[in-house]
């Protein structure tokens, strides 16, 4: 069993030629959109797609197909879209790799299970330097943070050499990232590295155990909290402020986090993790969309797509993100500094819809249909409407636990 080499933003392409349930050779637009072989690709965009694994990758062909790794084969026609998707037997590859090399590992790492885990430079789509929360909420990516009591002033700042929490009153503030898939009742090892060298590692079942630190404790444990109650939480409490390095959650007995060096301080055990393999886990469960602010140039506008009102004051705008999200996202749209958002343009009548209204009306894999509407005057039906995102504004859709 090995883990399959995945692709930044899983850009897609189509079939060239249709194919039946039993063809082992697939013929595509491009296969710049794969990664080498072996390797896993999907077919379609909804819950009746189909996984196969390549063994072999040429110009325009995906070769010694085996059909149906997900979902049952069946014919396909030209057109149908393909890509290299994070997928269910992706995540079993990697549980199925952690629990083989528990047995044999003598030195190494084992693989981390937890996302976004090297906080010197972390996945951050919020794109803050500094985050001041009055509540517990997201911070960088898969990881909330909040005080004991959910309603109390704490900070996470990004710096050089990791994140700084630090709760502003005298109480207990809580890093958290929780994790959605089931872990087997066997031991694991959740781990802590600091800025000033130490290392803090507790190995238990996930049943609440925890370790006492100088400036507060780690657990991993079963969340009691409504609506995630049962799933896993590994935690990072602090009484006082901790700048950290890294964590690490993995199966077994001891720690492969971190190792000594010559002077005895703790250090990173190998190389920090690949930054897009990162990104792209943590977009199953988070992405922001969103135009930087060029100068406030108010013409670097992203353009979104354009459709045709079916009903009035109603229209559909199909959108593709970049990874299958966890569940149905929200969709919330932040507004630029000068208050816009998602405009409409129907430039056949030269008009100008302010901040439409988005909804999601469906999702399947990654792709997802946007129903707007419109608050200030209705669409006209069968008239093209273009919508661009304001330069500052931004689209966030979160599958967060």
């Amino acid at each position: 069993m090995s883990i399959k080499q995945g692709i930044a933003f899983s850009p897609q392409t189509e079939l060239t030629q249709p194919i039946n349930s039993e063809d082992t050779e697939i013929y595509v637009v491009s296969t710049e959109v794969f990664p080498p072989a072996p390797n896993y690709a999907t077919l379609g965009i909804d819950e009746e797609g189909e996984t196969i694994e390549y063994a072999a990758v040429a110009d325009g062909l995906l070769s010694g197909c085996r059909r149906g790794v997900e979902g049952t084969p069946r014919d396909w026609p030209a057109g149908t879209p393909i890509a290299r998707n994070f997928t269910a037997q992706d995540q079993q590859d990697i549980i199925d790799t952690v629990e083989a090399s528990v047995s044999s590992l003598s030195g190494g790492s084992n693989p981390n299970l937890l996302d976004n885990w090297y906080f010197v430079d972390p996945v951050n789509q919020k794109n803050l330097q500094k985050y001041l929360l009055s509540k517990f909420e997201y911070t960088i990516d898969r990881w909330a943070l909040g005080v004991n009591n959910y309603s109390g002033a704490c900070s996470l700042e990004l710096t050089d050499t990791g994140i700084h929490i630090k709760n502003e009153f005298n109480t207990t503030i809580n890093f958290t990232q929780y994790i959605d898939w089931e872990l087997a009742e066997e031991d694991y090892t959740f781990s802590v590295l600091t800025a000033d060298g130490k290392l803090y590692s507790l190995t238990s079942h996930p049943n609440g155990t925890y370790l006492l630190t100088e400036w507060g404790a780690i657990r991993f444990n079963r969340s009691t909290v409504t609506p995630i109650t049962g799933w896993i939480q590994a935690q990072i409490s602090a009484l006082k402020e901790v700048t950290l390095i890294a964590a690490k959650l993995e199966l077994g007995d001891r720690q492969t986090l971190a190792r000594q060096d010559e002077n005895g301080s703790w250090v990173l055990n190998g190389p920090p993790p690949n930054k897009q393999q990162e990104l792209a886990k943590c977009q199953r469960y988070f992405v922001r969309v969103k135009v930087p602010d060029n100068g406030g140039d108010m013409n670097a506008s992203l353009f979104l797509g354009s459709s045709f009102p079916y009903i009035a004051n109603r229209t559909s705008l199909g959108f593709w993100l970049p990874q299958p999200m966890r569940i149905n996202p929200t969709v919330k749209v932040e507004n630029n500094s000068y208050g816009t958002g998602i405009m409409g343009h129907n430039y056949s009548r030269n008009i100008e819809y302010m901040n439409v209204v988005p909804l999601v009306n469906l999702m399947s894999n990654n792709y997802l249909e946007f129903v707007f509407t419109s608050a200030t005057q209705p669409f006209v039906v069968g008239e093209s409407i273009n919508y661009e995102l304001s330069i500052g504004a931004s689209i966030d859709f979160d599958a967060n636990l």
